[in-house]
């Protein structure tokens, strides 16, 4: 994911208390199972505006698809569990166990 994309999201950096990309991250390891945005809201700990412009963006990349059945939801892409699965692999190679994202099949 490249910098200018994560722009996009539209974050204020001074009221950003955690990495935008780590909220990616969250967004992408809890709608593994298809979730509802009030879940993701809770989980992720984000406000409604916050959600709107993630799911977007995610959605437009192909990482999150909408879903209809069970309910009207999100759930993670092939794609973006690809993309979880590289950023753990990443993170074995440099050592850095504290930000492994929980990937659950």
């Amino acid at each position: 994911m490249q910098e200018q994309d994560l722009k996009r999201l539209g974050h204020n950096a001074n009221n950003v208390k955690r990495d935008k990309f780590d909220i990616v991250l969250k967004i992408l390891a809890i709608a593994r199972e298809p979730i509802k945005k009030t879940h993701v809201i809770y989980k992720a700990n984000i406000n409604f505006a916050q959600l709107v412009r993630y799911l977007d963006f995610l959605v437009s990349l192909g990482m999150i698809e909408v879903i209809e059945s069970p309910f009207k939801g999100y759930r993670t892409t092939d794609k973006g569990v690809h993309f979880l699965q590289l950023f753990n692999y990443s993170d074995d190679l440099i050592g850095d166990r504290t930000s492994k994202v929980p990937i659950q099949a």
